[in-house]
Formats: C-alpha cells, sequence, structure tokens
C-alpha cells in the first residue's frame, strides 16, 4: 500500500506536468521501488546466511561434545587393573627400528600453532606398529592426539618408554575407542611438539608386554593457517599486477647442503603470484606446500618448481622428494621464506 500511495501521490502533486515528464515521474518511483525490493531481497538473503553459518556452527559444536562425551574408558580402566602390566618387551622379542624424523629439525610446540584440530602426517619407528591416521587437538596452548592404528594388537599406550609404563597407573594409559571401519583410534595422547620424536610404549594383546615405539609428527603436513605466528604478508595485499617479478627467497630446515636460487622468478596471473623454484640439486622430485604436491618441471643439475604463493615475510612449511640415495625414497622438511622487500619487477 505505501508503494501504491507514494505513486499516487506523486501523480497528485503534478497533475499540470506534460505526458513526457509524467512518464519519468512515474518511471523513477517504478526504479525506486525495484531498487527497494532488491536491498530487501538481499538483507533477507544475507540474514538467511547468517542463520544457516549459526546452526551448522552449532550443531558441529553438539557433535564435538557427543563424540567426547560419548568415549568412556571407565571399562578398559577397570580391565586393566584387573591385568599385569609389569612385563616388559626383551630385544629379542622386537623387530628392527627405523629412524624417524629429521635430526635438524626444530621443534613446533602447542604455542605456535593456533588452536583447532588438524590432520597431521605421522611416522613409527616400528613396521609393527602401523598408523592409519593421526589428528592433533591444540587448545590454550597444549596439544594432544588421536592416533588410530591399522591393526588391533594393542591394549593401550603410554606417553613414556616401557618402563616408565610399567609403573604407571591404569589411569594413566591411554585407551582407545572403535570406528565405524573396526578401527582402534587411541584418544587424548599428549604431545609436547610437532617435528620431534617422542616416546610411545604400547602393550601388546597377545604378549602382554611393553613394547617401545618412536612417533614423530611432521608440522610440514600443516598448512600456513594452522600456525599462530605473524601470517607475514598476503600476497593480495601487496596488490601486484600481472607481470613478472624477481624476488628473494630463503630456505631452512632439514641441514645446510641444498641451497636454492635467490632471487626466484615470480609471476603474476590474473591476480594469483606463482613462483619458480630452483633447488641446487637434481635429486628432488616433488615438494608438497599446503597439502598439496607439486612435481619437478625441468633441469639437468636442478630442480625446479612451480607453485602459487598465498603469502610473503613468513616461513612456511615445505616437503621436498629426496632421489639421492640410490633406490629410495626420502621426503625431508624445510622452510621456505618468500620476501617482500626488494620485490622488483624483471629486466
Amino acid at each position: 500500500m505505501m508503494k501504491l500511495g507514494a505513486l499516487a501521490l506523486t501523480l497528485l502533486l503534478v497533475p499540470a506536468l506534460p505526458g513526457r515528464t509524467l512518464r519519468a515521474a512515474a518511471e523513477s518511483v517504478s526504479e525506486a521501488e525495484e531498487a527497494l525490493t532488491e536491498a530487501q531481497a538481499d538483507r533477507q538473503a544475507e540474514a538467511q546466511t547468517d542463520r544457516q553459518a549459526e546452526a551448522q556452527t552449532d550443531r558441529q559444536a553438539e557433535s564435538q561434545a557427543e563424540a567426547e562425551s560419548a568415549f568412556d574408558p571407565t571399562e578398559q580402566i577397570e580391565a586393566a587393573k584387573a591385568m599385569d602390566t609389569t612385563a616388559i618387551a626383551e630385544s629379542k622379542d622386537m623387530t628392527s627400528v627405523d629412524e624417524v624424523g629429521e635430526n635438524e629439525a626444530e621443534p613446533v610446540y602447542a604455542d605456535a600453532l593456533q588452536d583447532g584440530d588438524y590432520e597431521v602426517a605421522i611416522e613409527s619407528s616400528s613396521s609393527m606398529f602401523k598408523i592409519h591416521s593421526a589428528v592433533i587437538h591444540v587448545k590454550d596452548g597444549a596439544m594432544t592426539m588421536d592416533m588410530t592404528l591399522e591393526g588391533t594388537s594393542y591394549l593401550f599406550l603410554y606417553p613414556g618408554t616401557p618402563e616408565e609404563a610399567a609403573q604407571a597407573d591404569a589411569e594413566d594409559f591411554i585407551y582407545f575407542d572403535i570406528d565405524e571401519d573396526g578401527l582402534y583410534t587411541y584418544i587424548g595422547f599428549p604431545v609436547e611438539a610437532l617435528d620431534q620424536g617422542f616416546q610411545c610404549a604400547a602393550f601388546s594383546k597377545n604378549k602382554e608386554k611393553w613394547y617401545p615405539r618412536t612417533l614423530w609428527l611432521s608440522s610440514a603436513s600443516l598448512d600456513l593457517s594452522a600456525f599462530a605466528a605473524a601470517q607475514g604478508t598476503a600476497a593480495s595485499d601487496l596488490a601486484l599486477a600481472d607481470g613478472a617479478y624477481e624476488v628473494n627467497v630463503e630456505l631452512g630446515g632439514a641441514g645446510s647442503g641444498t641451497t636454492v636460487t635467490s632471487p626466484a622468478a615470480l609471476t603474476v596471473e590474473d591476480g594469483t603470484a606463482y613462483l619458480t623454484l630452483t633447488f641446487n640439486s637434481s635429486n628432488y622430485d616433488y615438494i608438497r606446500v599446503d597439502g598439496v604436491q607439486y612435481d619437478a618441471i625441468e633441469g639437468e643439475e636442478t630442480s625446479v618448481f612451480e607453485f602459487p604463493v598465498s603469502h610473503f615475510d613468513v616461513d612456511f612449511p615445505l616437503v621436498a622428494d629426496s632421489t639421492a640415495i640410490k633406490g629410495m625414497q626420502v621426503e625431508k622438511d624445510f622452510t621456505l621464506c618468500v620476501s617482500s622487500e626488494g620485490l622488483a619487477e624483471a629486466e
């Protein structure tokens, strides 16, 4: 009614106007009404989107709360108390031990990460302790891990050595929940740091003995968004025009024997920056950045890779697969910093 009233009032106020002017006035009112209708529709759509997002957040929170409350290890604890958990496996009972991780890596502690849940790459020192997946939970400067094994051979775990586990109380063991595939997921294993080996004692269901395991969680498998440190300068903030540039890069971690060419070529296409990174060795066949793998594109004495860069002026994880040892592929954990300082158009 208000819209029709506005139009009628306009017509009443201009009775003496020529027909053309009258039609123009009516058209102006009509256009204003259409604009108002569109604005109202936009606001309604935004409100609907906000309500849907809030509902989804509530559902996720409820789902997480249900999952956490659903796991109750009470029965497992009572069963463990009734067992003899003091036996330790002897060296003759064990298989060979593999090295895990990189010796030169700097540990990444919980306070270096954003609060959240992250799937992370994990290594085990034993072929008898095969890990299906691992998720870390970071909150308030502390970190725990939920770890799913490939088999069901271990009743419980302990964050320490077998000797420490044999003296521990059953309440301090790490117990499992069974997932939909029948796999054992051990809940709430404390983790001091990523990129640092840590001890895990595993109690065998069949042998009823504690076995030593060393585990390693790789920070290089996390997206840059997981890190709490300053995120550097977003590529979009540099507002680079499409074209060719040169930029300084610095490689860190995984020993001092590997270097990259700096300055490196940077190409901007449709607002996206692509870095061409050249290793001084031809022994790298792929790299992984933000969980995405990029294969080498060329190079006889070097290894060359091209990939998008979202942030400058911050160290971000980069995994490079080395084929230097014949018949073996070894993933090495590096960090890479692409500096916006000194960035210039290519000559």
